[in-house]
């Protein structure tokens, strides 16, 4: 009989919640709405032929440090050979090349704090850039080894979104002059899921589910330490390069398979233009940390 009153006390709060007699605030992002996607949003695959048709060349490859790291998101050569790579627990390990430029032996050098680090990069000063996805722009200090937050809130003085939280920061790269630009997937943020991991790929299911449309291109100024949000409304935004001629940026938008250029300069400066639309699925999610060509 308790049992029954229990369960019909459960039903009958369902439904005055359902019904909005009753009030109840939940953590978000539980009331997040499915949005209506723009056509021009809508994925559309190109076929998998020509540069996309199945191939086996990633079976040549050799593994390494196979059982001995865990979720690094991308690599970082640093001069000299050097592999730079943070875990999916937030530890950063590096590997240096032997006499016949193999490696062999990984070791760890820092711990850059609870959250998952994905992007990052170097600066001219030897200093590693991360863009972490719950605590924004970090720089992990060459000499001293200490972790700093260079970005965790837009600046007042930007254009859009002045004083708004920098949630799920994915992938960065320097200009030539020093800005750092990087990519803030959604307005979800990234929390820990039930074994302690900060879990970004539940945060990309609900972006991608909800059709939250809410990534973002950044810069930040290492001169005058000014966060600002220079493009917005992508959905996922993810790998971010700066153009060899630092004429632009390319930004890849994971779920709609496209790849973007906002403009650095030119006729089409601060503006955002697409560059290569309808990617099939693979090619679309290769854009994950986008690595530049030298």
């Amino acid at each position: 009989m308790r049992s029954k009153t229990v369960l019909y006390a459960i039903i009958a709060a369902y439904l005055a919640c359902w019904s909005g007699l009753v009030g109840l605030s939940m953590p978000y992002p539980s009331f997040g709405t499915v949005q209506t996607i723009p056509s021009n949003k809508l994925p559309t695959p190109s076929a998998l032929t020509g540069p996309y048709a199945p191939n086996e060349v990633l079976k040549n490859v050799t593994k390494l440090f196979k059982g001995k790291l865990q979720g690094t998101e991308s690599v970082h050569v640093s001069e000299g050979g050097t592999l730079w790579l943070p875990d999916k627990y937030g530890n950063v390990f590096t590997a240096e090349p032997d006499s016949e430029g193999r490696y062999n032996v990984v070791r760890k050098v820092a711990y850059l704090g609870p959250s998952r680090p994905l992007g990052h990069t170097m600066d001219a000063d030897g200093n590693l850039l991360v863009a972490d996805s719950a605590k924004g722009l970090i720089m992990l200090e060459r000499a001293s080894g200490k972790v700093v937050i260079l970005a965790s809130q837009v600046s007042a003085d930007s254009p859009k979104d002045p004083g708004s939280v920098i949630s799920y920061a994915n992938d960065l790269d320097i200009a030539h002059d020093g800005t750092v630009y990087f990519t803030t997937s959604s307005d979800i943020p990234v929390v820990p899921n039930a074994i302690g991991l900060w879990d970004t790929f539940a945060v990309f299911t609900l972006t991608m589910l909800q059709g939250s449309i809410t990534g973002r291109l950044l810069s930040y100024n290492p001169k005058t330490q000014a966060t600002h949000v220079l493009a917005d409304g992508f959905w996922y935004a993810n790998g971010v390069a700066v153009a060899q001629d630092q004429s632009f940026v390319a930004v890849a938008e994971t779920v709609t398979m496209t790849v973007h250029k906002f403009w650095l300069n030119g006729p089409k400066v601060n503006l955002t233009s697409s560059a290569f639309c309808n990617l099939s699925g693979k090619a679309a999610l290769c854009c994950d940390n986008t690595v530049k060509s030298e």
